[in-house]
């Protein structure tokens, strides 16, 4: 199948990364898909127009306010769609490219493109009159894919795509706090970030929730006990729970 990639940037570019195959590529700054090519191979495409008549799939990554500017170029030309736009529902999409295209809307989160990423997968109008099934199979390549309901996608946002942000976050404050109990910096963050791939890597293959490791971990009186009392002491849990909200809410504003 032949894919084309409308927008290079960085969710762009992790999403192609994790698709592993040659693309056409179009993107206003010609040296961010020339960048793409040169890595995955492909070739660079002129306008939108030409990618929509030549892709069999075009996965849409602009910003979604170049929407409206961009549609025209695929309208009654591009075979399939699947936007990542954020924030851009599907009957906004069918409004702007509408039939006979086929539409899907997608939310992938950075780890796409190592492989280990989460996708949400929204079928829209003409879906199965169109390569859903070989789209799938595609994006497996890049990760985890979940099919939902559209009015799901705030949480799974705040979640799954906002999330790497998240963890990243504690992992540099433990890191922080590591080193200031003596640890070199650069030891601490290797240590914080071991830690954390090795912790859902035992989680993975065990089969434990997390809630059970904790307990596993924690011993009664121990260390880790008296560490995760001054978590629960501090808030984490309030802490972690208005940040997805808020991280929700953005998307809600925006309807």
């Amino acid at each position: 199948m032949r894919i084309g990639l409308i927008g290079a940037g960085n969710m762009a570019s992790a999403l192609a990364r994790g698709l592993g195959q040659p693309l056409l590529v179009h993107d206003p700054q010609r040296e961010r898909a020339e960048a793409l090519v040169a890595q995955l191979g492909g070739e660079v495409c002129a306008s939108n127009r030409e990618l929509a008549e030549r892709a069999e799939l075009v996965f849409l990554c602009c910003k979604p306010a170049q929407l409206e500017a961009v549609a025209p170029e695929l309208r009654g030309v591009a075979r399939a769609v699947a936007s990542v736009l954020a924030m851009t529902p599907l009957d906004r999409l069918e409004q702007a490219i509408g039939p006979p295209t086929a539409l899907y809307r997608l939310m992938p989160n950075l780890p796409v493109a190592v492989g280990r990423g989460v996708i949400a997968y929204v079928p829209g109008p003409r879906a199965e009159e169109g390569p859903a099934q070989q789209l799938l199979a595609l994006l497996a390549r890049a990760g985890r894919v979940v099919e939902i309901e559209e009015q799901q996608l705030d949480a799974l946002m705040a979640l799954a795509s906002c999330g790497p942000a998240f963890v990243a976050r504690f992992l540099d404050e433990l890191a922080r706090a590591g080193a200031r109990l003596g640890l070199a910096p650069e030891l601490a963050r290797e240590l914080a970030m071991a830690t954390a791939g090795g912790t859902v890597a035992y989680l993975e293959q065990t089969g434990l929730t997390p809630t059970e490791l904790e307990r596993q971990v924690a011993t009664p009186g121990g260390a880790t006990e008296r560490g995760l009392a001054e978590l629960d002491r501090l808030g984490l849990q309030e802490a972690v729970a208005a940040a997805l909200a808020r991280a929700a809410g953005v998307g809600v504003e925006s309807r």
